[in-house]
């Protein structure tokens, strides 16, 4: 009991650790409505398109990719029943953001020493990070079809408040607790002295916590 009040007790520091920093970065981001379903599907359709040139295959006579009837925003759903063993999508290597594929693989792998973490999670989220924010990015069509990060209603978005009287009485405080406190830590101490020696190259608003999160 005492472990999981410390931890309590270190959300509520990481809270007021970056209280004004994300007060100020909600200020200056305006508020992104859901997109209208012609947005929706004219990106689904891009997106679509964007495979078949990537030459990822997706059996269409079984399953179909859209973007409602699913747990938010894009999905793929049945529209047959499935076999056992059936393959219903086949991605090539080349077409998988990683960091052996993102344009700065050379950086990361000359890093990869510095980018070593616990969660193994460094070099394919500044890979991300990076492509996210490069417009001419391979993977753009994709990217365009991330759901707006506004409307994620994960635990680990929420109020402090909201955490321990919303989820009282399970686990999933306490986990969220912990990851959040290895969230921080792997930033400050791994991702963001990467970005500071590689401004250039990365967009002024991923030197934030709140947005690496």
């Amino acid at each position: 009991m005492s472990s999981l009040l410390n931890k309590e007790n270190m959300v509520e520091d990481l809270d007021e650790d970056f209280g004004d920093e994300l007060d100020e970065i909600k200020a200056k981001r305006a508020k992104i409505d859901e997109p209208s379903e012609d947005v929706q599907d004219k990106k689904l359709e891009t997106f679509l398109d964007w495979c078949k040139a990537k030459e990822v295959f997706i059996d269409y006579n079984k399953v179909k990719i859209v973007c409602s009837g699913t747990s938010h925003n894009y999905g793929m759903v049945a529209i047959k029943d499935i076999d056992k063993d059936e393959v219903l999508s086949r991605i090539p290597k080349s077409a998988i953001l990683e960091p052996s594929t993102t344009q700065i693989n050379e950086m990361l792998a000359k890093n990869s020493k510095n980018l070593k973490s616990k969660s193994n999670w460094s070099k394919l989220i500044i890979s991300l990070m990076f492509e996210l924010n490069n417009s001419n990015s391979k993977w753009r069509e994709y990217l365009d079809c991330f759901p707006n990060y506004d409307l994620f209603d994960l635990p680990m978005f929420w109020e402090t408040s909201e955490l321990k009287s919303w989820l009282e009485n399970t686990c999933i405080p306490r986990n969220v607790i912990i990851d959040l406190d290895n969230m921080k830590n792997e930033f400050e101490s791994i991702i963001k002295p990467f970005l500071d020696q590689n401004k250039q190259y990365f967009e002024f608003n991923l030197f934030y916590y709140f947005d690496f999160k």
